[in-house]
């Protein structure tokens, strides 16, 4: 009897399972039959059913049959596939969130092997990580002007949000919003291409104890940046050109312009965090004219990734290729941190043709590194009394002054308690030299 009644009730699940579309996941694709763009519309569904559960929502049409959700909808399901590869045809789609809800519980894809885009503006949407552009032949696009965007479900559990990944090319245009996110990558694995413009909104990067989160152009991929305004917080490493691992022989190429806004970098006396330009065999360039960067860690250009073989030991270098030209704009970086140009045999350059970074020290060219200093218009201001260090890069030919500018250097003069690098025409320098205190070296050729 108890045999009978434990093979009953095994027959009962078993045919739960099979009508419960909690249960099963499927496939929803969207038709959109129902003529009005409406994501909670049943008849512009597959099957006339509406994703839920642990559903996947294909989304394969554009333009005026695309997808829409507006403030009436609170969706959850598995994952969307905006744009997808159905019987080795690229079919694309659109997604446009204006309001209301959509949670996803899995990874899901923009522009897998075909072209996605997906419009935020406004509502919340909650992913477990997106991939803008994956596969060769995605086309991914990402366009964010209003409401909030979580990749991934927790403080300790932010997942990745990708632009341009696996052999994909993908872009993202951020004008306002939320945006969290545990790292961005952009252009990630050989062949891969993103972009990325922020020009306004909120972007928070990387949970506590993250290492890197913020990366543009990451294992053999191209990879841009531009930004005009907004916020940035990064509690990782940012990296411009980076690779992941050591047997990729590819170099990343990463470049970041930046015309304005704000990018905060790790937490001063907490979560100490680098820039880094150029690292791990990657080649990084960056161009800023205006904004703010506040580096609570160290800014690197030329960046050295140490590979350790354990058995037998050995150390094996992969030095970077960095370069900050600097016309405009403001680099903070605490006072215990350094700005360091060329480490552990990389290769880093600085144009400080303006603008003004404040440092703890800095460091030039160590031993079997290539590094290089040339001043301008921009201004250098260093704690404590740093001249005698200055002095020998100068000797040493690290540190110049543009043609036709003179290199000028004090401490206790221009700024209390700092010194200060900076440059002037060659034909003001002579009205100078009466200044007390005022230490002067003309860069010759």
């Amino acid at each position: 009897m108890c045999k009978k009644l434990f093979f009953s009730i095994l027959v009962m699940v078993a045919l739960g399972l099979l009508v419960n579309p909690l249960a099963q996941a499927a496939t929803r694709t969207w038709d959109h039959e129902g003529g009005d763009n409406r994501w909670d519309t049943a008849a512009n569904w597959s099957n006339d059913k509406i994703p839920v559960g642990s559903d996947t929502a294909r989304i394969v049409l554009t333009g005026a049959d695309e997808a829409r959700i507006d403030a009436a909808v609170a969706a959850a399901l598995g994952k969307i596939q905006v744009g997808w590869l159905v019987d080795d045809v690229a079919l694309a789609g659109d997604l446009r969130i204006l309001g209301g809800t959509l949670d996803m519980t899995k990874a899901s894809q923009v522009g897998r092997k075909s072209t996605g885009r997906l419009f935020v503006e406004g509502g919340i949407l909650n992913a477990r990580a997106i991939d803008i552009g994956d596969d060769a032949g995605g086309v991914g696009t990402f366009t964010m002007s209003d409401g909030v965007m979580n990749c991934g479900n927790s403080d300790v559990d932010w997942k990745t949000l990708f632009i341009g990944r696996d052999s994909a090319t993908g872009s993202a245009t951020i004008s306002g919003g939320v945006l969290s996110t545990g790292t961005i990558n952009v252009g990630h694995k050989l062949d891969s291409v993103g972009s990325l413009l922020i020009s306004g909104g909120i972007i928070n990067i990387g949970e506590a104890l993250n290492t890197n989160a913020f990366t543009i152009a990451n294992d053999g991929a191209t990879g841009t940046a531009t930004i005009l305004d907004g916020i940035i917080n990064v509690s990782g490493n940012v990296n411009i050109g980076s690779d992941a691992g050591p047997d990729n022989l590819v170099p990343s190429d990463g470049i970041l312009d930046m015309l304005g806004g704000t990018i905060n970098v790790g937490t001063e006396g907490v979560d100490l965090r680098n820039f880094r330009i150029g690292h791990n065999d990657g080649v990084g360039v960056v161009n800023m004219s205006d904004g703010t960067v506040n580096i609570n860690g160290g800014l690197i250009i030329g960046s050295t990734f140490i590979q350790i073989i354990e058995d037998p030991y050995e150390e094996i270098p992969h030095p970077g290729t960095g370069r900050l030209t600097m016309t405009g704009g403001l680099i903070t970086i605490p006072d215990a941190n350094s700005l360091q140009i060329g480490t552990n045999g990389s290769t880093g350059q600085l144009d400080l043709w303006g603008g003004t970074i404040m440092a703890g020290a800095l460091e030039i060219g160590e031993p079997g590194s290539g590094g290089l200093l040339d001043v301008r218009k921009g201004t250098l201001i260093l704690e404590g009394d740093r001249t005698e260090a200055i002095l020998g890069y100068v000797d040493a030919g690290l540190l110049t002054a543009s043609e036709g500018w003179e290199l000028l250097y004090d401490y206790d003069v221009s700024n209390v308690g700092k010194t200060t690098v900076t440059a002037i025409p060659e034909p003001a320098t002579i009205a100078l030299l009466g200044l007390g205190g005022l230490l002067f070296r003309r860069r010759r050729k």
